[in-house]
């Protein structure tokens, strides 16, 4: 009777132990994919702010129908994203973006000022 009750208590220690070990994994690897999944976030936020920028440079130097619409859709994807500072900055730029005769020396500074709140962002 003895060996019976000290075989059911090692059962139940060893299942409570497998299942912290297993419920510590199991927040390990949510703690890893939320870190993986940031960092994902983080890198198609960079690639659609360099989106943005080239083709809002590009609309600036030469504005052109295809230009227009490339600058006007990047700048859309990227201003979804933008938060705080860099949302207004965004904002800013997005509202100079004109299709006929637009004033691109005021694009090219709004461009830069979004760079280097970007810059400044990035620390």
């Amino acid at each position: 009777m003895k060996e019976i009750i000290i075989s059911l208590g090692c059962a139940a220690i060893s299942g409570i132990v497998a299942w912290i070990v297993a419920k510590q994994a199991a927040k390990a690897e949510i703690k890893k994919l939320q870190t993986i999944w940031a960092h994902e976030k983080e890198t198609a936020c960079d690639a659609d702010f360099d989106k943005m920028v080239s083709a809002v440079s590009l609309y600036a130097k030469y504005p052109s129908p295809n230009d227009f619409h490339a600058a006007t859709d990047a700048v859309a994807v990227y201003r979804a994203k933008a938060t705080e500072e860099m949302a207004v900055e965004v904002d800013k730029l997005s509202e100079l973006i004109e299709r006929f005769k637009p004033n691109c020396d005021a694009i090219l500074k709004q461009l830069n000022a979004v760079i280097e709140c970007k810059r400044k962002a990035n620390g």
